[in-house]
């Protein structure tokens, strides 16, 4: 009996050292369907921007731990692969010579904005498909300019501090904007 208690001692003492240099963190269960989710944003999100995979499952963790500000941070990097991606897709020249994940919001965004007015200055008469283009990217940079007026700029210079219902909110919002683009 001596020789099992003593054993069993042993164990203990054991697990307390181990555990001393171990610290866990509480995920509350309704916070459950952000951490460490591999596709969030859907397959398709997670086909079209491969990249973002990281970002957004940061995001979704921080959310899930109380980190509210962080996953914002997140979110705007999330978002920023979009900015990009239109970018690319109207072809539009912003970092001259560079790759354009070197090109900042400052820069993309304008020379969207210019592109976007030449795209409509070509044709006066266009047809429902370019009108309705048009309008998409019209719509997709206007909300790229809400995004870095409203959390963006914030976040990135420490101005911003955000609460849960703040971040689920960013959340939800980027959510919608990237599957968006998506489609």
């Amino acid at each position: 009996n001596t020789v099992i208690e003593s054993e069993i001692d042993g164990l203990i003492t054991s697990l307390r050292e181990e555990l001393n240099n171990r610290y866990c963190a509480f995920i509350p269960s309704k916070k459950l369907q952000y951490f460490e989710q591999n596709m969030p944003f859907g397959l398709e999100f997670c086909l079209a921007f491969g990249d973002a995979h990281e970002e957004i499952k940061n995001a979704g963790n921080c959310l899930a731990a109380d980190l509210n500000t962080a996953a914002v941070f997140h979110l705007m990097r999330v978002i920023e692969y979009g900015l990009r991606a239109l970018a690319i897709k109207l072809k539009v020249p912003v970092a001259a010579g560079k790759p354009i994940a070197y090109a900042t919001w400052g820069k993309i965004i304008p020379a969207l904005q210019a592109k976007i007015e030449e795209i409509d200055k070509k044709k006066s008469t266009k047809t429902k498909k370019e009108q309705a283009d048009l309008d998409f990217y019209r719509l997709a940079l206007h909300d790229c300019n809400i995004f870095k007026d409203l959390w963006r700029n914030d976040v990135m210079h420490t101005r911003g501090n955000y609460n849960e219902s703040e971040a689920l909110d960013v959340y939800v919002r980027v959510k919608e904007f990237m599957q968006g683009l998506v489609k």
